[in-house]
């Protein structure tokens, strides 16, 4: 980020734009504080979205506060918003595509729609699992919304905002044209853009780590996830609290416990699938 370089695969544009402005336009602090002031407030922020969130959905104030400050302090997101990385960036992105769903399903209009898809397509050049995720928020949308979805010209709308964020993958071979001391893949090219935007360089990587029964490697993946799952709040009781908060919003709201659920199952997916997911 400090000399504009090019990050590994996919790119992480956005972050590389938002930190660079950071670290240069900022006056204080070193540069690593400057930096990962691009985690800090995304993640801030998050917990911000989660509260409005969970203020709509939840029937008592207090109980809302509560789930809002345990996703707060919660191992993960906390590690990950004081440090510079992207994932403060994509966990803000996730609940602000799920608290505008809940917009839309309070008041269907083409307004909330082309802003869903402006920050949908925002977070795919953020981070590689808004692909799933933003097809999951399309079919969540469609079915709220489907009048809108018979109207070319809100369609049409939603294609453009939804696309146009992606140019923003642009500054890759801008960057690299500089010979950066940090260039992954060298994107100079268009072929070589794509492959670094794909991910090929971590195909090819995760042939190599080919086992006998990669099932099984996958279920010890898994096993693994939910371990760390377990210590997200000191002790795995919490998960007690979790089952009974999700039976409760399940009677109450059966559509955002479900997305939430899928959404769930979605980055697990992609955490299992991650080439470069190690033990």
């Amino acid at each position: 980020a400090h000399t504009f370089g090019v990050p590994h695969p996919p790119g992480y544009p956005l972050w590389l734009i938002l930190a660079w402005a950071a670290d240069h336009l900022l006056t204080f602090g070193t540069v690593a504080l400057r930096v990962t002031l691009v985690s800090l407030i995304p993640s801030a922020l998050a917990n911000v979205v989660v509260l409005a969130l969970l203020l709509k959905s939840m029937r008592g104030r207090l109980a809302a506060c509560v789930g809002a400050a345990l996703f707060a302090v919660s191992l993960t997101h906390w590690t990950q918003a004081v440090i510079p990385e992207v994932y403060g960036l994509n966990t803000l992105f996730i609940v602000l595509q799920v608290l505008l769903l809940v917009l839309l399903a309070e008041a269907p209009s083409a307004q909330r729609l082309l802003l869903l898809a402006f920050v949908t397509g925002l977070s795919a050049t953020n981070h590689t699992s808004a692909a799933p995720v933003g097809l999951l928020v399309l079919v969540a949308a469609v079915i709220i919304a489907p009048a809108l979805f018979r109207r070319s010209a809100v369609v049409m709308g939603c294609l453009v905002v939804g696309v146009a964020p992606l140019l923003l993958y642009a500054v890759l071979p801008l960057a690299s044209a500089r010979n950066p001391y940090v260039d992954w893949g060298h994107p100079k090219t268009l072929s070589a853009l794509v492959d670094h935007v794909t991910r090929a360089q971590y195909t090819s990587l995760e042939s190599e780590r080919q086992v006998d029964d990669p099932l099984a490697h996958r279920a010890r993946r898994l096993l693994i996830l939910a371990q760390w799952g377990t210590k997200q709040f000191g002790s795995g009781w919490t998960w007690i609290v979790a089952a009974l908060g999700f039976v409760a919003l399940l009677r109450r709201q059966t559509g955002l416990t479900l997305l939430l659920f899928l959404l769930a199952w979605l980055s697990t997916i992609v955490v299992i699938r991650y080439a470069t997911f190690s033990f």
